[in-house]
């Protein structure tokens, strides 16, 4: 399961496995977009592994952010 909070200060990503949480990604809301991409996508990218080892394919969002919601 990926969960996905999307802050005034941060975003926080969190990746789940076995009820276990694996990861944490935490990201300033306020920097500079491009480099706000590339930390998610390198994230992303460096933990396929743990991706593949997901119990449930579910991603939760929760924003208070809505002009980021489709950055995300």
């Amino acid at each position: 399961m990926i969960v996905i909070d999307v802050g005034n200060t941060n975003i926080v990503f969190g990746l789940y496995s076995n009820e276990n949480l694996k990861k944490v990604l935490r990201v300033n809301t306020e920097k500079n977009k491009v480099k706000r991409q590339k930390k998610i996508s390198k994230f992303l990218k460096t933990n396929t592994k743990i991706f593949k080892e997901l119990d449930n394919k579910i991603c939760i969002l929760s924003s208070v952010a809505p002009s980021i919601n489709m950055e995300i």
